[in-house]
């Protein structure tokens, strides 16, 4: 028996041994193989291209300590951060418009209508003494097709605008700026009467807020229609006109150690709801624009910059003076406001100390016009333009041991002349601060918003609690550099008068609140916010006015 084992034995080692050879001689054959095909070759992006490996550019793996997994402690690290049950949009149909998970397999093609109601209720006082109490209402209703993973059509519809103006309801105090309740076609109807009647784009515009179409083209993103258009935040341009952009995005280059850059093309046949051209009371009915804008990131912080040309359609055409000085009241001129207008941004991070962001914005030209039936204010200039001189912006804000919720901010302000934004129906320093801000909705009072040979700016501090609610309060003011109405400024052009309330203003100042609180039983679909603002206009003449306005607004989402 023990005989037969040893035999069994080597019997099963002479089995392993040519097992054994067998797969060497396999493994040889697989590595002639292997070692005589090329490669299979990579397929890759044609802008991208391979890179040697260097070790040194990465560091050792991490190295956790032994303990049992903390779930707490791993939301803790993103501020406890949980799912927020919010308001779904009013009708979705096909996929929608937020998911959990991964995107399932199949069409993309849907369509999500959204948007919410706002209502408020303000009290204004302006520097004439007289308290008007008023009711706004505004409903937005974006309509969103989606046809692909980048293409979709677009649109915003408000059914209690007109003229780009929400309803107005007035409750109490003397008639003025309301409109009553309006609706969408309230501007076509009333025109009915006039020989002219309303145009078809006249219509289209006060149809749709905005509506386009987004995609690409050749590989490149593109808009087309009346298309909403923002850059530097808002500062340089914030419009809906008809027209198109197209953009060449998330490039590179090495040589200039530019990390990401973009570019875009952009232009407007019709509807700048510029102030040089009457602002949004004319529905941008006499200007079109091309231009381009850059976005660069490099030296530590990213670049933003632009240009644009402004062409005047009815130059020669004896119209109304488009400015905000009060002094130009009534008065006509007869001349071309085409003009160029460019700007140049700065912002970046310095340390853990602050956040700056250096904006300019330089506007040349145009040409002087003269200026006939004017009221003969004093300060009331013969010729003059209406976009001209230079602004320079400087936002500032301190990083704090809270840098997300707890804001303290500064923003200063230079102005030689009269410079405008490109397309905006507000002024350059809507931004600068709350003091600043144009409501529409209750027509809350508010300081000059353009920084017309004047300095200034906003000292503020916001405070957004744990990401759940917000309150900001904010002093703010500027001071002309001229200070005599009559005399020249730097340029050698007569000196620049903003107007508020139909006061020409020299030096102005005010205090201001904001608190925004987000509520809903089932769904945070609730937004309860408080605005107020107190202010003095220092006119030229007379002694200094005071103002001020709140208003307490609630805002459905859906």
């Amino acid at each position: 028996m023990i005989r037969s084992l040893r035999l069994g034995a080597l019997s099963l080692g002479a089995l392993s041994l040519g097992a054994l050879s067998l797969g060497a001689l396999s493994l040889g054959a697989l590595s002639g193989r292997a070692a005589a095909e090329p490669p299979p070759s990579r397929k890759m992006s044609p802008l991208a291209t391979p890179a040697e490996l260097q070790a040194s550019h990465f560091k050792a793996d991490p190295v956790y300590p032994k303990r049992a997994y903390d779930a707490q402690a791993q939301r803790d690290i993103y501020g406890n951060k949980r799912a927020v049950n919010t308001a779904r949009p009013l009708l979705e149909v096909g996929r929608p418009l937020y998911s959990p998970g991964e995107l399932s397999p199949g069409a993309p093609l849907s369509l999500v209508v959204f948007g919410d109601v706002q209502s408020a209720v303000g009290v204004n006082a302006g520097v004439d003494g007289a308290t008007q109490a008023l009711l706004g209402l505004r409903a937005s209703l974006d309509v969103d097709l989606r046809l692909t993973s980048t293409e979709r059509l677009h649109a915003l519809v408000r059914p209690l605008d007109t003229a780009n103006q929400p309803s107005q309801l007035l409750l109490s105090g003397p008639a003025g700026e309301e409109r009553g309740l309006v609706h969408i076609f309230q501007r076509c109807v009333d025109s009915a009467i006039d020989p002219d009647g309303c145009t078809g784009l006249e219509a289209f515009d006060e149809l749709f807020a905005n509506l386009f179409f987004e995609g690409e083209f050749g590989g490149l993103p593109v808009a087309l229609g009346k298309m909403p258009h923002l850059l530097q935040n808002g500062v340089w341009l914030e419009d809906a006109y008809v027209g198109g952009a197209l953009s060449i995005a998330a490039r590179n280059s090495a040589a200039f150690d530019i990390s990401n850059y973009d570019v875009a093309f952009f232009g407007a046949a019709v509807g700048v709801d510029d102030r040089v051209f009457g602002g949004a009371g004319r529905n941008g009915g006499g200007a079109s624009l091309a231009g381009v804008s850059f976005f660069i990131e490099a030296l530590g912080g990213y670049i933003e910059g632009g240009y644009g040309y402004v062409l005047d359609r009815e130059a020669g055409v004896d119209r109304e003076v488009f400015s905000q000085d009060p002094a130009l009241a009534g008065a006509r001129f007869k001349g071309d406001l085409s003009y160029h207008n460019a700007t140049v941004s700065f912002t970046r991070r310095y340390g853990a100390l602050l956040s700056s962001s250096a904006r300019l914005v330089v506007n040349a030209g145009q040409e002087e016009s003269a200026v006939t039936g004017a009221p003969g204010a004093p300060g009331a200039p013969e010729r003059l333009r209406t976009a001209n001189g230079a602004a320079l912006l400087l936002e500032t804000s301190l990083i704090t041991r809270r840098p997300l919720t707890l804001v303290p901010y500064l923003n200063l302000f230079a102005g030689l002349d009269s410079p405008q934004a490109l397309a905006k129906q507000f002024g350059l320093l809507r931004n600068t601060g709350l003091l600043f801000e144009d409501n529409a909705l209750t027509a809350q009072r508010s300081l000059f918003d353009n920084p017309d040979d004047s300095v200034g700016g906003a000292l503020g501090l916001e405070y957004l609690f744990n990401l759940d609610q917000q309150v900001a309060v904010e002093v703010a003011g500027s001071a002309s550099v001229c200070r005599d109405a009559e005399g020249a400024n730097l340029l050698g052009a007569r000196c620049r008068r903003g107007g508020a309330q139909g006061v020409r203003v020299r030096d102005q100042a005010g205090v201001g609140f904001r608190y925004q609180l987000p509520f809903g039983i089932l769904k945070k679909a609730w937004i309860l916010r408080a605005d107020g603002a107190l202010g003095v206009l220092s006119p030229d003449e007379g002694a200094a006015q005071t103002f001020y306005g709140a208003r307490l607004e609630l805002r459905r989402k859906f």
